[in-house]
């Protein structure tokens, strides 16, 4: 089962509904809609605004593992990243101060 299928699934039994009852709801087959919620059936893209509106929750948290926004997921990534770029940077400049510190040790001694 996919990601996207299993978080369907965890959203739909918190919502308390059965497959047969939240396909009643998108007018779809309970089979078509089990092949969606086990990941065999591509469809969901057709029916993520529906699913969003009667599950009652926004389409990121069907789509996204941790049920973060998109938008949020990117801040994160982004905040990672400068935080790495900021750790390298410190490295360098205390690489710098000591290779400077041996050359003035050189120099003066």
């Amino acid at each position: 089962m996919n990601q996207v299928a299993n978080n369907l699934k965890l959203i739909r039994l918190k919502a308390g509904l059965t497959q047969s009852q939240l396909a009643q709801k998108l007018y779809l087959s309970q089979s078509a809609y089990q092949r969606i919620e086990c990941g065999k059936s591509s469809s969901i893209a057709l029916h993520l605004e529906n699913l969003s509106a009667i599950l009652g929750v926004d389409s990121s948290e069907i789509l996204f593992k941790d049920g973060t926004k998109k938008e949020d997921q990117i801040i994160k990534n982004l905040y990672n990243s400068i935080a790495k770029m900021y750790e390298e940077l410190l490295l360098e400049k205390n690489n710098k101060i000591k290779y400077l510190e041996s050359e003035m040790t050189k120099l003066i001694g």
